[in-house]
């Protein structure tokens, strides 16, 4: 039988990191039913039969290892051998351009590239294309797609910017090899990254794939794919490319003139989503996410939200969608470390409008969806920038969330603080924080990012923090009910903050 005859799936590759301690997953295309057996090392891991076709085995729980061989005999003296095989712990990354933001645009990028002398944090990431047939055309670079790479300066330069934080973090606690498996697109609403199945079936989430669904009717589809062609012509040159690139890293400090605006908006044509568009429901799921799904990991981290505020009052609900289609395709209930959207007032033609309703959807998850955790940044925001230019916090933090809560290592502070309770007497509010052992600290006035309503009016506060709580003070609080909030708004600047200096999470409007 030639090495032909028995083909694994792309991602498995010499270099490759294998999740430890989890039944591992292995699939492929074999010619002929036949037996196969599979050795680590000269242990012999696996035996067993596999059918013509399709095949899928499942190999032992494996310790950590470093630069091991894994290989695959035939019964008729096939063989494949991946070398250099790591075995340790496996995140995938998913989400948009946040997640997907690359070392080289991060502001303490150089330094970090420059200094990267990892082998054995290890990444690989699935290639970028959002229908079937797009990679056989050849627009795009996928030089650094689908294959496995190592944290050195040649080959990390494109490396998720928030990935390599928490990828760092984890091996500085661990001592044990730590691999990234990004599955991300910039731009991209939840809606791209699940079975569209699951959208058409749900009556609120419908209304995905119902505007989809008008727009497609609508449409010349002639002229779409031609004008779609064009645009991805366009956006695949290695001037646009670069340009991207140059876009991420220089950070915006004043709202986009509207000389920027038109160019961007000749440069991308018609946003009407088609069948060849990366927002196209499921589109995502089933070019990138199928690729992999089943590659045995710990978990996900996932950022993303910032394309979905139109319908931010969904997001709770399409973004559990996700969670629940991904641990079903995964054959595992794999926990999930996001990220709340940073503050963000306005870039390009967006707005964060929106965002302060899209915060609470994603508290709502972490509520409710067991095996979620959320990582704040509240004070990591750019103002006139959607993509803030450092993600040492973000992967810092959801590094502190996964030691804490995936891998039980005691942690002085991994949550972010939030308000757990208010009590209201006359004019004075006490609200009380969890997530606060060893009192708040606030850089500022306490009260600044309160928000006391009244019968429509804002009223005036002052505050002071007193260990875990923030007293409020308001003078012109009348008898009858009234509206509190904290940070409840799409741009800020934090200053209430707990020990380790983790950010408070916003809190929607209650009343007291």
């Amino acid at each position: 039988m030639s090495m032909q005859a028995l083909k694994l799936a792309e991602i498995f590759q010499n270099g490759m990191t294998l999740q430890r301690g989890k039944a591992i997953r292995v699939w492929g295309q074999s010619e002929n039913a036949q037996n196969l057996t599979v050795f680590l090392g000269k242990e012999n891991i696996f035996q067993g039969q596999i059918p013509e076709g399709a095949f899928e085995i499942t190999l032992p729980p494996l310790e950590p290892a470093e630069d091991v061989n894994l290989r695959f005999e035939t019964e008729d003296g096939g063989c494949i051998t991946l070398a250099g095989v790591d075995i340790g712990e496996v995140w995938i990354a998913g989400g948009q351009s946040n997640m997907e933001f690359p070392l080289i645009c991060d502001r303490e990028g150089e330094e970090t590239i420059a200094q990267a002398n990892d082998e054995h944090f290890r990444y690989y990431e699935v290639g970028k294309y959002a229908f079937e047939g797009e990679e056989a055309e050849g627009l795009k670079d996928g030089s650094r797609w689908n294959n496995w790479r190592k944290f050195v300066p040649a080959e990390c330069t494109h490396f998720s910017s928030t990935a390599t934080f928490f990828a760092k973090s984890l091996r500085k606690q661990l001592g044990i090899p730590v691999a990234i498996v990004g599955c991300c697109w910039g731009g991209t609403m939840a809606s791209s990254w699940l079975d569209d199945k699951l959208i058409r079936e749900d009556p609120e989430l419908r209304v995905y794939t119902d505007e989809y669904d008008r727009g497609i009717a609508a449409m010349n589809m002639d002229e779409y794919y031609a004008s779609n062609y064009a645009k991805r012509k366009m956006m695949g040159s290695p001037e646009a490319v670069l340009g991207n690139e140059m876009m991420m890293k220089t950070e915006a400090t004043e709202p986009c003139s509207e000389e920027m605006l038109k160019m961007v908006a000749q440069m991308l044509g018609t946003l009407q989503i088609g069948p060849h568009d990366e927002n196209c429901p499921g589109a995502l799921y089933q070019t990138m996410v199928r690729k992999i799904a089943g590659f045995t990991a710990r978990g996900v981290i996932w950022y993303q939200g910032e394309s979905d505020e139109h319908h931010a009052p969904l997001y709770s609900r399409l973004f559990t969608k996700v969670i629940d289609c991904w641990r079903a395709a995964w054959l595992d209930e794999l926990p999930f470390l996001f990220v709340q959207l940073a503050p963000w007032q306005e870039w390009m033609a967006q707005n964060g409008k929106n965002y302060p309703v899209l915060r609470e959807q994603q508290q709502y998850v972490e509520d409710h969806v067991t095996g979620t955790y959320m990582a704040s940044i509240m004070d990591a925001g750019s103002q006139y920038d959607i993509h803030p230019k450092l993600k040492r916090p973000v992967g810092t933090r959801l590094a502190l969330l996964a030691l804490q809560e995936i891998y039980h290592q005691k942690q002085a502070y991994s949550h972010a603080p939030r308000v757990a309770d208010i009590q209201r007497s006359g004019k004075e509010i006490t609200v009380t924080f969890r997530f606060a052992e060893g009192g708040l600290k606030s850089e500022g006035n306490p009260a600044a990012l309160f928000s006391v309503k009244q019968n429509g009016a804002e009223k005036a506060l002052t505050g002071v923090v007193e260990n875990s709580q923030v007293a409020l003070s308001c003078e012109t609080l009348e008898a009858g009910e009234a509206e509190i909030s904290f940070a409840y708004r799409p741009f800020l600047v934090m200053n209430l903050f707990n020990q380790e200096n983790l950010p408070a999470r916003p809190m929607a409007p209650c009343r007291i």
